[in-house]
């Protein structure tokens, strides 16, 4: 699977994107331990309200980073 960058999110629901990023994980693309970093912030802002049902800005500014790539720190 190709790294994933900002521009691929726009438009997912978030079980899409949590999909893709269980996906990416599963092949390699990334390591296991930072998507699941990346799906806790996820579930956080579902869980403090402060998501859509659609991924939007502040959920991608919430899991990338500035160059585009997934946030894993």
């Amino acid at each position: 699977m190709p790294r994933i960058h900002r521009a691929d999110l726009r438009g997912l629901t978030l079980q899409q994107l949590m999909d893709l990023l269980q996906a990416s994980a599963d092949d390699g693309t990334y390591p296991r331990h930072d998507i699941e970093k990346v799906l806790a912030k996820i579930r956080k802002r579902i869980l403090d309200g402060n998501a859509q049902d659609y991924v939007d800005e502040d959920t991608i500014d919430d899991i990338t980073k500035p160059g585009g790539g997934l946030g894993m720190a």
